[in-house]
């Protein structure tokens, strides 16, 4: 797997998009999953390395709230067209 660097829960994230976008921005509430909700054990912290992109492959990825904030500016460029 491969992403942008940093670390964002999916409430920040949604967030994030909320305010960067046009149109309604609905309230986003933060939830905790009770422990045992899942059918999989999940890690605490499940932030994805980029030490082999930078090592091995020589990328270094741009932070994740960049590379979310070109894609919105280019959805909502294109979806003028």
């Amino acid at each position: 797997h491969l992403t942008n660097g940093g670390a964002v829960s999916w409430a920040d994230f949604a967030e994030t998009i909320l305010r960067h976008s046009k149109g309604p921005k609905p309230p986003v509430k933060k939830i905790a999953t009770p422990p045992g909700h899942r059918p999989a054990k999940r890690p605490l912290n499940s932030v994805l390395s980029l030490e082999k992109s930078r090592t091995v492959l020589g990328i270094e990825l741009r932070p994740w709230n960049q590379a979310l904030l070109d894609f919105i500016k280019d959805y909502e460029e294109l979806s003028l067209k």
